[in-house]
C-alpha cells in the first residue's frame, strides 16, 4: 500500500514540475519569442529540428491499427453483418460441422 502513495506522490510531482517548466517557458517565449527562435534556427539548426520534432504529437495507436487503412463505409458494412450475426446467430447444427453462416445481404443505401 505504501508503494501506490509514494507513486502518487512521486506522479504529482512529476505533474507540478512539468507544469511548471511549462510555465516558466511559456513567459520566456513571451518575452522573447521570436528572436530566439529565429536566432536557434540560423545558428543552431540541429537543435531547433530537435525542437521541433519534439513539439510533434507521437503516433498513436489509432494511427498504427490495421483498421487505419479501412474505409469508414467498410467499417460500416463490417458492423452490420457483426450486428446481423449477433442477432440471428448460427445454429448450433452449422455451428458443430463446420458450415460457414450465410452472409446477410447488404443494407440499402
Amino acid at each position: 500500500m505504501l508503494g501506490n502513495a509514494t507513486a502518487a506522490r512521486t506522479n504529482g510531482l512529476r505533474n507540478r514540475l512539468r507544469n511548471d517548466l511549462m510555465r516558466a517557458l511559456n513567459e520566456d517565449l513571451r518575452a522573447h519569442g521570436a528572436y530566439v527562435i529565429d536566432m536557434l534556427r540560423k545558428e543552431r539548426p540541429v537543435e531547433y529540428f530537435k525542437l521541433v520534432l519534439s513539439l510533434i504529437p507521437p503516433e498513436t495507436e489509432a494511427e498504427r491499427s490495421p483498421l487505419g487503412e479501412i474505409s469508414t463505409d467498410e467499417l460500416r458494412e463490417m458492423a452490420e453483418v457483426l450486428r446481423e450475426r449477433m442477432r440471428n446467430p448460427p445454429s448450433e447444427a452449422s455451428a458443430a460441422t463446420g458450415t460457414p453462416p450465410t452472409e446477410p445481404a447488404p443494407a440499402a443505401t
